[in-house]
């Protein structure tokens, strides 16, 4: 389930920065498909590249993982 819920918040962010697959993916440096795959949940990104991911988004791990709610929810 929460393999899902990264794969939401994955798109959800990329589409709100207006990057596309590729362009994620080049500056977090993967391949555009490994982006594809991380959004529609068939692969979780490694420790380094969520890590990346959360620094090229501007959000923290956790936001990533888990959504914005439960940052606010466990503070």
């Amino acid at each position: 389930m929460k393999h899902l819920q990264l794969a939401s918040n994955l798109e959800q962010l990329r589409e709100s920065q207006g990057l596309s697959l590729a362009q994620l993916g080049q500056r977090v440096g993967v391949a555009r498909e490994q982006i594809w795959c991380y959004e529609h949940g068939e692969k979780m990104p490694s420790v380094q590249t969520l890590v990346m991911l959360a620094d090229v988004l501007e959000v923290t791990v956790d936001a990533l993982l888990f959504g914005p709610a439960n940052k606010e929810a466990a503070s």
